[in-house]
């Protein structure tokens, strides 16, 4: 990793200069909240891709198809295509970006649909007793992590010295 642009900053200045300029970049890095808020923009969009590919992007692969029994209880209801995790579209829809201080992401709003996006996420044993097995379609996955670095290196690099 190259910081070209403090190299540029520094060079040939003197020692009062170069504190200035690390103590500029120190008081960037205290304020997160942008580059956050695009990170989480970023998290957004790749669960919605995961969604849209039914996991095909995902290190798991896509997804497994729905069961028989589901695919006959969704042509009663008149449904013809179904796409996996996303029959009425709450669990897709509950799907929102977040950022704070010091942390972005992507949560489900509301206490029972986040309960379903994990059951569906990490896999699960479901129904009266717990005998059915809820195969694992991760949909909460980043499968490319070098944009999220390269908004943290903008952040730093973007903003100049005063």
């Amino acid at each position: 990793m190259t910081y070209s642009f403090l190299l540029k900053e520094i060079q040939g200045k003197g020692f009062a200069d170069i504190q200035k300029v690390i103590n500029n970049r120190l008081k960037i890095m205290e304020n997160w909240q942008t580059p956050l808020k695009q990170i989480s923009i970023v998290l957004y969009s790749a669960v919605l891709k995961n969604f849209s590919t039914e996991g095909a992007r995902t290190p798991r692969g896509k997804w497994q198809p729905l069961a028989p029994s589901t695919l006959k209880r969704y042509a009663r209801d008149g449904e013809t295509s179904p796409r996996i995790l996303q029959h009425k579209g709450i669990l897709r829809g509950s799907l929102m970006p977040y950022a704070k201080e010091d942390e972005a992401g992507v949560y489900a709003a509301g206490a029972q649909i986040t309960k379903i996006g994990i059951a569906h996420n990490f896999g699960a044993l479901t129904g009266r007793g717990h005998h059915t097995k809820l195969p694992q379609r991760e949909f909460m996955v980043l499968t490319d992590n070098k944009i999220i670095v390269q908004i943290g290196n903008d952040w730093i690099g973007a903003k100049k010295s005063a």
